[in-house]
Formats: C-alpha cells, sequence, structure tokens
C-alpha cells in the first residue's frame, strides 16, 4: 500500500474532531438573509398550509394562508422568509385580489406589497401559491421524466417550505392539508386529525401542536411503526422494514426522554414521530417530530448517542421553550440542547466521557476565533460550530458559578414558567438572578453578549505557617482582556486536594490560602470549568489549522501555523509531524527526516487523536523509514522498519506492520 493510502488512515482518525464537531439541526447555506433582522414587525397568528405529491415527480405544489397582525405603527409591504428552492406562481390578499410580490434571486425571502396600508393592531390575511424544488430525501434522478420511467418512489423532506416572518420564532397554530399516493405516509409536526383515501389519493389533514413554531415535513412510501402503549406513543416511519431496529429505537427514545422529564418536565406532546432513512441530510427535531438518518438510527455511527439526546432535547428546549428573536436562538435553543444531551450522555457513560466532551467542546468554541457573540448567531452564513460549542460552554460555566441545586432549578422553572411560549436571554439571565440571588449582569455580557476569551497566567510560592499549615500565595495575570470570573486554584499531594476561589477582574490579582498539607503542585483551574485559552490549546489550534491548510496545498501559510506551534511548545510532537509530512509532500525528504526525529524526541501528545502512543511511534518510523529510502539512505530505512515491525502488528492498523516488512525486503519508490 502507498504511503499516501497509508498516511490516509492516519487522518480518518483524526475525523474524531470532526464527528464530535458536527451540529445537529445545522443551518443550510441559505438560512441567513440579510436584512432579515429589519423586516415589518408582524405577529403571525395562524396558518393554513396545503402541499400536493406524486410518486413520480420531484415537484410538490403547495398553498399558504398567512393571517398575521401589524405590530408596528404603519407598513404597506410584509417581508416573509422562504427558501430560494419555492418558486412563488401568484399572491392574493384575503379577497382574492392580486398582490405585487418581489422574489429576489438567490435570496431567501419575498417582499409582498399591500393594497393598502395596515396600521399598528391591524390584521390581514395573504394567500401564496407557489412550486416547492427541494431535493429529496433519498438520491434519486432530478429528471422528472427519468423518475417516472424507472418507477422510483420519491421520499420528500420539506424544511421552510413555508413563509416565515421572525426566523424559528414564529408561535403560531396550523392546520394541514396534504394530498399524496395512496401509499404513502406523511409526518409533520403535530397530529393527523383524519385521513381519507379518494381514488389513487390519499388526503391526510393535520393539525399542529398548540401554538408551535417551525413545521417541517416527511413524505413517502414509508413503513409505519405504532407503538401505542406507553406515554407518549411512538410513531415510527422507516424506508425499509426492520421492526428490531424500530423496537430498539423505540427504547433508546423512551430512556431518553425519562432523563430529560426527571430533569425538566414530562414529555411535552401525546406523541413522538421518529423518522429514518439512508439519506445523507443532518438530523432534525422539534415539535413532537424527529428525523435520524439510519445509521445513527441503527447503531452504525459512533456517535449516535449524541444525535439522539441532542435532537429529543429540542423537543423542550426549541419546542416548549421556544426563542423568541433570532437573537437568542443559539442560547435558548442549541446550547441547553448540546449541554442536556452531555448531561444524558454523562448519565450512562460516565464523568471521564463528559471530561472528553468538555475537552472537545473547549476545542471547538476556540477554534471557531471568536468572530461574533451568541445573540449574532443569525448573521452566519453557516451556524458555526464555534457557537454551538461556546454555548454548551457557557452555562458549564453558570451552572458552576450557580451551583449544582441552583443551576438545576433555573433549568427546570425556566420550562415551567416559558412552557409553550417565547423566552429570551433577558428572560434566563432574571430567572438566574433571581435563583442564585445575585446580579449576573457582568457573566451575560461578557460571554453571551460580547466576544473574546480569558487567558490567564500565574506564579505562586509555598511557605510553611506557625501552626505548620502551608500558605500558598500569588498573583494572577489577566493576558488580553479584563474578564470577571471566579477562579480555582488547586493544591494537590497524592490524594490531596484542597481548593481556593479568586474573583479575577484585573490585569493582576493576587491571592492566598492556607492548606494542611505540603502541596506537590499547584494548579489555576485544573478541571477546566472556565472557558479559556492556554499555551496548549493554543498549539492544538495552529497545528489542527496548519494540517487543514496542508491538505488545502496551502503550504506557506502552513508552515507560519507550525513555526508557532512550535515557538510555543518547542517539544511538540504532533507539530513536528505534520511539518514533517508537510516535507515529505513536497519531497524535503531531509527535512522531513528532522522532523520525525524531532517528533520522536518530543513530547508524544497527539492532541486528541484517539490512538495510543506505540502506534504513533509506529506510523513515524514508517514515515522516516520511506523518506530515507527517498534519499538512498538505505541502512537507515531498514533500521526504521525494523521498528515498526518490532512494536507488533496492530489489528486496526495492521497496514503499518505489512507495509514495513514489504518495504525491509523491497526498497519504497514514490509513485508517479
Amino acid at each position: 500500500m502507498s504511503y499516501a493510502k497509508g498516511l490516509r488512515v492516519l487522518f480518518l482518525a483524526l475525523l474524531f474532531l470532526g464527528g464530535w464537531s458536527l451540529r445537529a439541526f445545522s443551518q443550510s447555506d441559505y438560512d441567513y438573509v440579510p436584512g432579515m433582522e429589519k423586516f415589518p414587525d408582524i405577529d403571525i397568528t395562524n396558518y393554513d398550509l396545503r402541499a400536493e405529491f406524486w410518486s413520480n415527480s420531484i415537484t410538490v405544489k403547495a398553498k399558504a394562508v398567512v393571517e398575521f397582525e401589524i405590530k408596528e405603527a404603519k407598513t404597506d409591504l410584509v417581508i416573509f422568509e422562504m427558501d430560494r428552492r419555492l418558486k412563488i406562481l401568484e399572491v392574493f390578499d384575503g379577497n382574492r385580489n392580486p398582490l405585487k410580490f418581489k422574489q429576489p434571486k438567490d435570496s431567501d425571502y419575498v417582499v409582498i406589497h399591500l393594497a393598502n396600508s395596515l396600521h399598528k393592531k391591524q390584521r390581514g390575511k395573504i394567500e401564496l401559491d407557489y412550486d416547492c424544488h427541494f431535493p429529496p430525501l433519498k438520491e434519486v434522478s432530478s429528471d422528472t421524466k427519468s423518475v417516472s420511467d424507472t418507477g422510483q418512489k420519491i421520499y420528500f423532506f420539506l424544511r421552510k417550505w413555508y413563509p416565515v416572518n421572525d426566523y424559528f420564532c414564529d408561535q403560531a397554530p396550523a392546520d394541514f392539508t396534504f394530498i399524496l399516493p395512496d401509499d404513502y405516509e406523511i409526518v409533520t409536526s403535530g397530529h393527523e386529525v383524519s385521513s381519507e383515501i379518494k381514488g389513487n389519493r390519499k388526503i391526510s389533514r393535520w393539525r399542529s401542536f398548540d401554538s408551535s413554531n417551525f413545521y417541517f415535513l416527511f413524505a413517502g412510501p414509508f413503513i409505519r411503526y405504532a407503538f401505542e402503549k406507553q406515554s407518549p406513543k411512538i410513531i415510527i416511519y422507516m424506508d425499509g422494514e426492520d421492526y428490531k431496529v424500530a423496537q430498539a429505537a423505540r427504547d433508546k427514545a423512551i430512556k431518553i426522554l425519562m432523563y430529560y422529564e426527571n430533569l425538566l418536565c414530562p414529555y411535552p406532546y401525546p406523541v413522538l414521530y421518529l423518522v429514518t432513512a439512508d439519506s445523507k441530510i443532518n438530523p432534525v427535531g422539534l415539535n413532537g417530530l424527529t428525523y435520524i438518518d439510519f445509521g445513527q438510527f441503527s447503531r452504525r455511527y459512533r456517535y449516535f448517542e449524541w444525535t439522539w439526546s441532542h435532537e429529543l432535547a429540542h423537543h423542550w428546549f426549541g419546542g416548549v421553550v421556544s426563542p423568541k428573536t433570532p437573537e437568542d436562538y443559539c442560547f435558548l435553543a442549541e446550547a441547553p440542547a448540546e449541554y442536556l444531551s452531555r448531561l444524558y450522555i454523562q448519565s450512562i457513560k460516565g464523568e471521564e466521557q463528559f471530561r472528553t466532551d468538555l475537552e472537545v467542546q473547549r476545542m471547538i468554541a476556540l477554534r471557531g476565533r471568536e468572530v461574533v457573540p451568541l445573540t449574532k448567531y443569525y448573521t452566519l452564513k453557516k451556524g458555526g460550530d464555534f457557537l454551538y460549542a461556546k454555548g454548551f460552554y457557557v452555562l458549564h460555566m453558570l451552572r458552576n458559578i450557580m451551583g449544582e441545586e441552583k443551576f438545576f432549578s433555573m433549568m427546570k422553572n425556566l420550562v415551567e414558567k416559558f412552557y409553550m411560549k417565547p423566552a429570551g436571554i433577558r428572560d434566563l439571565q432574571n430567572l438566574a438572578e433571581y435563583i442564585y440571588g445575585q446580579s449576573l449582569d457582568w457573566f451575560f455580557d461578557q460571554w453571551v453578549s460580547s466576544t473574546g476569551i480569558p487567558e490567564y497566567d500565574f506564579s505562586y510560592q509555598t511557605d510553611l505557617e506557625e501552626n505548620g499549615k502551608y500558605r500558598i500565595s500569588g498573583i494572577i495575570r489577566q493576558r488580553f482582556a479584563n474578564f470577571r470570573m471566579p477562579v480555582e486554584i488547586m493544591a494537590i499531594s497524592g490524594d490531596n486536594k484542597d481548593s481556593f476561589k479568586v474573583l479575577v477582574g484585573h490585569k493582576e490579582n493576587l491571592f492566598q490560602f492556607d492548606v494542611s498539607f505540603k502541596p506537590d503542585m499547584v494548579a489555576l483551574d485544573p478541571e477546566f470549568k472556565i472557558l479559556r485559552w492556554n499555551r496548549g490549546i493554543r498549539v492544538w489550534i495552529y497545528t489542527s489549522q496548519a494540517r487543514k491548510l496542508k491538505r488545502e496545498k496551502k503550504y506557506n501559510e502552513a508552515r507560519q501555523l507550525l513555526e508557532r506551534a512550535l515557538a510555543i511548545n518547542p517539544r511538540c510532537s504532533w507539530a513536528a509531524f505534520v511539518r514533517a509530512d508537510m516535507a515529505f509532500d513536497l519531497e524535503q525528504y531531509e527535512f522531513a527526516v528532522q522532523c520525525l526525529i524531532r517528533a520522536l524526541d518530543g513530547d508524544m501528545d497527539f492532541h486528541m487523536i484517539p490512538w495510543s502512543e506505540p502506534l504513533m511511534k509506529q506510523v513515524i518510523y514508517f514515515l522516516q523509514g520511506l523518506s530515507y529510502d527517498l534519499l538512498g539512505q538505505r541502512q537507515d530505512a531498514i533500521a526504521c522498519y525494523k521498528e515498526v515491525i518490532a512494536m507488533g502488528r496492530d489489528l486496526q492498523y495492521s497496514i503499518y506492520y505489512d507495509d514495513a516488512k514489504k518495504y525491509k525486503e523491497k526498497p519504497y519508490s514514490k509513485k508517479k
């Protein structure tokens, strides 16, 4: 096997990071509408939505009747957000008079001009006829004739398929009418009111749960499994027959729902709809309906626990408690869903798993470079993994400040107080302050409404006191911003630990406390309860970004980042290895060997790659052997291959052992 293929196996391990950073309910490329925060302020009061499907066409014909109330002084137009793949055909007012409209190309909104201006508190009605051209849930031909000729059945997934004015935050009941082939199943955010067959067409009428927000739907020749004996009822739609998978899914859903019910409140809907298909779309979950692709639905993927728990958490945060405005969305929907999902995983996998999750979230949050605060989530073309991760971490910090009992009391009270009502960040802050008993303005201002991450340096000395105790005194310095945070200082000696909190709020902050034992070490925030920079994280960020640039063949930029990483930590084995890999690509084999020797002499910390140190040494010696062969230094190459072989054959990554035996007998030559 060639070196390139072998190294590809190595970097599959690095996908470990990518797997954790996938964000359920992630935003499409088209979610942000420029100027959407300035839309005329209306309150949608009711929807009447209709969609018609065919088994041999990917086009869905739809109609939306939207009733609304004006909330600002006066307006002669309304603006709705609609996916750009919707083609609006006609628009009418409540009396079926045609209205002028503009649907800008490559934009996700439509501007509708009213026949007469409406004033505050006045009500209006608009009817829109349009075609939906969403790609099918499963990959099929985009050619309607081809679909018809082959008799392919189409599975539909419609998201953002109706007009909204307040981006995930419209609170309005909805009536749905679906017309579809008689062998199709349909599911949306609500409950089926009636169903009848006329000819070969099915007419299915649905009603939303209470005043829900955000309706997505699925349609197609699904197999339906109903589990109605438990509460809530669970109904599963699959694109194939597999009763055992359906049973396992039901059991998993019940387990997760029970955890959240104990933490928050009973499941808020009479039924949970679960939909799965073998597709590549991101999972979604809200208002009684959850979609998870079949790989994660059936335990095929490693991180399925996270996907399940995250999406089901959205039925509480996003569904029961919905964000008031786009500014509230990230912190009132995604951050709680992310945090609750990790708490659930901790409950089944233990504290060590939570520490790993905390480390991963910290890395993702810091990798994002803090381009916008949590309140400006919607201004990004894509949601931004770092915003989800930072939201998670902000809740974790709030928990450590408030304490366990008060924090979870706040979460429970938030759900009770805003049950089926919109809530904002200010509402959460007011509730947190009421339960905590102190102002938290400083916390929300710096962590939610602003950007910036603190970084601390500290020094200390230990002195034996006359009373036999040891006094630890020192100074904590902040770099860059003056964050206000309670920072834990921990003294450690074997199994003995004692900690003290220092309120850090200035550039330089003195501290002093006594312990009953002589400490072997004193650590600042050893459990990373604060989202903060440190030297190790900077090295990881620079190296991971350099690796990405190297794959894009942006070698100069990658080299600069690796030099910065090695300047911070000259013994960083991972940065040295990535530098060697880049040198190998550039046919700088002597320099590659030097970097690999440096990697072997370094700290052998490969920053979250889930491989053992012996396996990493095998990889380094293997690449070193290839480099020596290409330099014509055959004896040195054989010595490296012998090192690889001496470490044994790893069952999962046998490529290095097997190829080392091959190249020990016959020199490696780089193929053109």
